[in-house]
């Protein structure tokens, strides 16, 4: 288990800690050495040169619309030929009888008039 410290006293450097031995002087550091120097980078190659671009081919020219032929002209109407020739007339009589002034009797049935077979 960690428990967290904290110091009741901050240390003075040269005096004595809490187990009454004076703390040790403090060594200086030594400087670094100075690291290598860095190369430096090749030049890129250079860049090919892209292929020419063809032109494009012109475009065919349009022909020209021919002209529209010219409408013909009606033909004039045959004149009517002379009434008669074509005319029929057809004229249709019709009597009317009125209605008998005495009353018909009806006469007798035919002797071989014929019968419903039912009744044979």
């Amino acid at each position: 288990m960690l428990r967290a410290m904290l110091p009741l006293a901050a240390p003075t450097p040269g005096a004595s800690n809490a187990t009454g031995a004076a703390d040790s002087a403090s060594v200086p550091r030594t400087s670094r050495a100075a690291g290598p120097a860095n190369s430096t980078d090749a030049a890129n190659p250079a860049n090919s040169t892209g292929p020419t671009n063809s032109t494009d081919t012109a475009n065919p020219s349009n022909s020209t619309d021919a002209a529209n032929p010219s409408n013909s002209t009606d033909t004039a109407d045959a004149t009517d030929t002379a009434s008669g020739t074509d005319e029929v007339i057809v004229v249709v009589d019709v009597d009317v009888a009125s209605s008998p002034a005495a009353p018909v009797t009806p006469s007798t049935a035919h002797p071989r008039a014929h019968h419903e077979s039912k009744t044979e």
